[in-house]
């Protein structure tokens, strides 16, 4: 990731200078900042970013801090009145120390336990980019947007365009950015709620069921040696589907043919598909199916996933899932 960096300045003239910093980790120190110039960093770590702004200035167009395929430890907000656009790019902590007036819009993904560790007098619009799709990845377009403030007011609504694209503002002060709002999604027979808060994670989707399964705690492939134990457990997170009935299932193809995990047997060699359980979809943290070090020699696939029509048959179409690779040699 980090083999070649580079740290340079688009300066000409009077112009005020660019600073573009790509492959670089920056773990220490205070701040990776500008003032009243833009910044962009690429494919980076940075234990914290902030932009210098002049606030109550006029905003310059360079005024603009970017982020992309970069993992920011804390983000700051000082005496700011910057754009912070971001695109596939991660935070953890969120600080405004002194007052500030900005803006942040772009994908990003918060960690689950994201937090705001300051918030002083500061003002930040955050622009929520959002996207649906069906199960295959295809575009939902005209789906109805209703956006409802932390008291239940409705504050805006819109719908999807033809590539499943939307998007809405919120403005955040000192008395609502620890408030919680609710977008409702309306789409042919469906009503589906997603609650949006300051540190919510974007693009804003449907939330579809998210399976994982890891062997030895890897999402792997992995290759182990023949009598080395072998620990593959599974986890859910059912998104906007919590409560929802579904059939979960637990397979694995191997040397000796298709087998499926249940409840009451254990493994069970067998074609036709054996569900572990039927029931509503919950918050699964983790759940171990198979322990042991007994298997033999060749290439095992281990499936973990949840179809969203409980009737004991595996509908492909509704299934949702995730695999590890597992060789033993």
């Amino acid at each position: 990731m980090h083999g070649q960096w580079s740290l340079r300045d688009h300066a000409t003239g009077n112009c005020i200078p660019g600073v573009v910093l790509e492959n670089s980790r920056v773990t220490h120190g205070w701040l990776v900042t500008s003032f009243r110039a833009s910044l962009s960093v690429d494919n980076s770590e940075l234990v914290r970013l902030a932009s210098h702004g002049c606030l109550g200035c006029d905003p310059l167009p360079t005024d603009v801090t970017s982020a992309l395929n970069s993992e920011i430890e804390e983000l700051h907000f000082m005496h700011s009145s910057a754009k912070f656009i971001f695109d596939k790019s991660t935070i953890q902590v969120l600080t405004a120390l002194v007052p500030s007036n900005s803006t942040i819009e772009g994908n990003i993904t918060f960690s689950p336990d994201a937090y705001v560790s300051c918030w002083f007098d500061t003002i930040i619009r955050r622009i929520y980019p959002v996207l649906l799709v069906d199960g295959n990845g295809n575009p939902i377009s005209n789906a109805s947007l209703y956006l409802y403030d932390k008291d239940g007011n409705p504050v805006w609504t819109g719908m999807t365009d033809n590539e499943g694209r939307a998007s809405f503002e919120i403005e955040f002060n000192d008395d609502n950015y620890t408030g919680l709002w609710e977008l409702t999604i309306e789409y042919e027979d469906k009503v589906i709620r997603r609650q949006v808060k300051l540190l919510s994670s974007t693009p804003i989707g449907l939330g579809y069921p998210q399976p994982d399964i890891k062997a030895n705690g890897s999402d792997g492939p992995i290759t182990i040696s023949q009598g080395t134990n072998l620990a593959v457990a599974v986890a859910l997170d059912p998104g906007s589907y919590d409560g929802e009935d579904a059939d979960w299932w637990v397979a694995a193809t191997s040397p000796f043919g298709l087998y499926w995990c249940t409840l009451d047997w254990g493994w069970v060699r067998s074609d036709p598909p054996i569900r572990i359980y039927g029931g509503p979809l919950f918050d699964l943290s983790s759940y171990e199916v198979l322990n042991t070090s007994g298997l033999p020699m060749g290439m095992y696939t281990l499936y973990f996933g949840v179809d969203l029509l409980m009737n004991k048959s595996f509908d492909l179409d509704q299934l949702y899932y995730d695999s590890v690779d597992v060789t033993i040699e």
